[in-house]
C-alpha cells in the first residue's frame, strides 16, 4: 500500500473512533430505569393494555415540547422490548450517528480539496456531534427529543442538494418538518432554515418562481405552528420569559456561554465558555457577512448556505433557551445537556472557515498556499483532539457516577412497597405516590425487570455465592446516636460485579432465617490513609452507613443483619457480622 493510500486509510479509521467511544461508553454506563420525565409516559402503557390510549395523549404537551412524534417512538420500542430504556439511548445514539453521516455528504458536495484534509474536518466534527460531554443526553432516553430536530435537518438539507425533483424534495422537507416540529422546542426551526437551502443549493433551478411550491410550504409551517400553540400553556415553574428583557447584559452573557460550552473545558468552565462564545459568535457574523457580501456568487451560496443555515440553528436555539432559562441563572448555561443544541455553530465553522479562505484566496485577496490551509486543518484536528482527550476522564467519571447514582435509585424503588427510601424524590421522582402507582403498574405488565421486590423477607431474594462474606462486605458497628436512635455502618461490594453494593439491605431476625428488611442504607466512596511500613498511602473505601429509629423493630433482644443488594438482579447476599440491640428496660 502506498504511503498516500496508507494516511487516507489511518484518517478514516481516526473519524470513526467517536463513535465506537461513545457506544462503548453508552453500553457501559445505561442503567435499565425509568426516571424524571420518563415516569410522566409510564401511563401510556398501562393504557395500551387498557386499550384506552388516545390521539390526545399523544398530542399533550410535555413541558414546552409537543413530542408526539417521540412518543410514537417510545411505545413502539417500548412494546418491542418490554421498555428497556436502554433502546432509547441506543436511538440517540443512532440518530447522532446519522447527523454524522449527513455532515459527511454535506461536506462532500460543499468542501472540495483533497480527500485527507476533508476526512479531518470530518473528523473534527464527529468530535463534536459525538461528544461525551452530552453525557446527560446519551444517559436519558427520553432526550431522543433533543437529537431528531437536527436528524431531520440535516437530512433536510442532504435532500436539497441531491438531484431529485423539486415537487420531491419540498414533499420530502415539509414531511421531516413536521416530524421535527412534533419532536421538541426547536423543532419549527426546520421550516424556517430550509427554504434558503433549498433555493440555493440548485442556483440552475430557480425555485422561487414556482409560486405553488412557496404557498405550499407557508401553508404547511402555518398549520403546523397554529397545531403546536392549541391549547399551549406555559408550564408553571419555568422562570418568566421576561427576565431577558429586564437584564439584558445577563442574557447576552448567558446567551454567548451557551454556545461557548461544547469547548468549556477546564478549571474556569464559565469563564472559558464566554472567551470561546464570543471568539465563535464573532467567527459566525464575520463569516455572514463576508457570504452575504458576495451573494451574487452561485457557486459560493451553494457551498456556504447549508453551514450558514446549521450555524444559525444553534444561534436561535440559544436565543429560545436564553428566554426560557435565564431565570435559573448563567451558569445552568453550561448544562452539559444544551451542548447538543450548541455544538453545531462549531461544526458549521469547522466547514465554513476553509470554504471562506479558500474563495478569499481565489479572489486574490490573500495569497496562501493551499498547503497552508491544509496543514492549519491538521492543526485544529490536533488541538481538538486534544480538548477532546482532555475531557474524556472527567466525562467519564461523571458518567460512572450517574450509573452509581441510578443503580442506587433502582434498588430503591424494587423495594418501594416496603421501604420509602428518601433518594426516590430525589434521584428517581418527585412524586412519591405517583411513583409508586406508576411502578406497580409497570411491574404488573412486566416492564421492570427485574420486577419488584413482593416480599420483605430477605431469605426470598437471597443470591447464592460460594464465598465467604468478609470477601465481599462486612456490617462493623452499630452505635447508639441519641434517645432511640442507632447508626450502622459498614463497608460493601457484590461478590461478582466487583462493584459497590447498589444498596446495603439492614433487616431484624424476625425467626431462625427470617430475616425482615426495614431500612436501605447507600454506598458512599471515602478516602482513608493506610499505613505502609513507615509511608502511609490513601485509598477509596466504599463505606455505608445508616441511622434508624427503634420504633418498627420487635422488642427485645433485636438482632440485625445486613445485605448486599444488586439491582440489576435483584439478589441479596449477606454481610460479615450481626449485632444485637437491647432496648433499655
Amino acid at each position: 500500500m502506498r504511503p498516500f493510500s496508507l494516511i487516507r486509510v489511518l484518517v478514516l479509521c481516526l473519524t470513526a473512533l467517536p463513535a465506537c467511544f461513545l457506544g462503548i461508553l453508552i453500553l457501559k454506563f445505561s442503567v435499565d430505569v425509568p426516571f424524571w420525565d420518563q415516569w410522566d409516559i409510564a401511563h401510556f402503557f398501562e393504557k395500551i393494555s387498557r386499550g384506552s390510549l388516545s390521539f390526545g395523549d399523544l398530542f399533550a404537551q410535555q413541558n414546552e415540547y409537543r413530542q408526539f412524534f417521540p412518543y410514537i417512538i417510545f411505545i413502539a420500542l417500548g412494546w418491542l422490548t418490554g421498555w428497556d430504556v436502554r433502546y432509547e439511548m441506543l436511538l440517540s445514539f443512532f440518530l447522532a450517528c446519522l447527523v454524522a453521516f449527513n455532515i459527511f455528504r454535506l461536506g462532500e458536495v460543499t468542501l472540495g480539496g483533497n480527500l485527507v484534509p476533508r476526512l479531518l474536518v470530518f473528523l473534527l466534527s464527529n468530535l463534536l456531534v459525538l461528544s461525551p460531554m452530552q453525557y446527560e443526553n446519551w444517559l436519558f432516553g427520553i432526550q431522543v427529543v433533543y437529537f431528531m430536530p437536527i436528524a431531520c435537518i440535516t437530512t433536510c438539507m442532504v435532500v436539497t442538494y441531491t438531484s431529485l425533483g423539486a415537487k420531491t424534495k419540498f414533499l420530502i422537507c415539509m414531511c421531516l418538518s413536521t416530524i421535527s416540529t412534533f419532536s421538541s422546542a426547536n423543532g419549527l426551526l426546520c421550516w424556517v432554515l430550509i427554504p434558503p437551502v433549498l433555493v440555493l443549493s440548485n442556483p440552475q433551478h430557480d425555485l422561487m418562481k414556482k409560486k405553488w411550491l412557496r404557498l405550499g410550504w407557508m401553508v404547511g409551517f402555518t398549520l403546523n405552528v397554529l397545531l403546536y400553540l392549541y391549547d399551549y400553556q406555559k408550564p408553571l415553574h419555568h422562570p418568566s420569559l421576561a427576565e431577558a428583557l429586564i437584564h439584558p447584559m445577563q442574557a447576552i452573557y448567558y446567551f454567548i456561554v451557551f454556545l461557548g460550552t461544547p469547548l468549556g473545558v477546564g478549571r474556569h468552565p464559565l469563564l472559558v465558555a464566554k472567551v470561546v462564545g464570543i471568539v465563535l459568535t464573532l467567527a459566525y457574523v464575520l463569516s455572514c457577512i463576508y457570504s452575504l457580501k458576495f451573494s451574487s456568487d452561485p457557486a459560493l451560496a451553494r457551498r456556504t448556505i447549508c453551514w450558514l443555515m446549521l450555524g444559525t440553528y444553534s444561534v436561535i436555539t440559544a436565543m429560545m433557551v436564553t428566554f426560557g432559562r435565564l431565570g435559573f441563572g448563567v451558569e445552568q448555561a453550561l448544562s452539559t445537556r444544551y451542548t447538543t443544541f450548541s455544538l453545531y455553530l462549531v461544526v458549521a465553522l469547522v466547514y465554513l472557515l476553509p470554504i471562506i479562505i479558500e474563495d478569499i484566496m481565489n479572489r486574490s485577496y490573500l495569497t496562501i498556499n493551499r498547503s497552508v490551509i491544509d496543514q492549519l486543518i491538521s492543526l485544529a484536528a490536533v488541538v481538538l483532539i486534544m480538548l477532546h482527550l482532555l475531557m474524556l476522564v472527567p466525562v467519564s467519571r461523571q458518567m460512572s457516577e450517574r450509573r452509581r447514582v441510578l443503580l442506587q435509585a433502582k434498588a430503591s424503588l424494587l423495594f418501594i412497597n416496603f421501604v420509602q427510601d428518601e433518594s426516590l424524590t430525589k434521584n428517581l421522582f418527585p412524586n412519591l405516590p405517583l411513583l409508586k402507582e406508576q411502578a406497580n403498574s409497570l411491574d404488573n405488565l412486566c416492564y421492570l425487570r427485574p420486577g419488584l421486590i413482593k416480599s420483605n423477607r430477605v431469605q426470598d431474594i437471597q443470591g447464592n455465592f460460594h464465598s465467604v462474606a468478609k470477601d465481599y462486605g462486612s456490617f462493623d458497628g452499630l452505635s447508639k446516636a441519641g434517645h432511640n436512635v442507632y447508626l450502622a455502618s459498614g463497608w460493601a461490594t457484590l461478590p461478582y460485579r466487583k462493584e459497590p453494593a447498589d444498596v446495603v439491605l439492614l433487616a431484624y431476625e424476625k425467626g431462625e432465617d427470617d430475616s425482615v428488611v426495614f431500612q436501605l442504607a447507600h454506598i458512599e466512596t471515602e478516602r482513608e490513609l493506610v499505613a505502609t511500613g513507615e509511608e502511609f498511602i490513601a485509598r477509596s473505601v466504599l463505606r455505608w452507613q445508616k441511622s434508624f429509629t427503634l420504633d418498627k423493630l420487635p422488642t427485645n433482644p433485636v438482632m440485625v443483619s445486613a445485605w448486599a443488594f444488586d439491582a440489576n438482579t435483584g439478589k441479596a447476599f449477606k454481610l460479615d457480622g450481626v449485632h444485637v440491640i437491647q432496648r433499655a428496660e
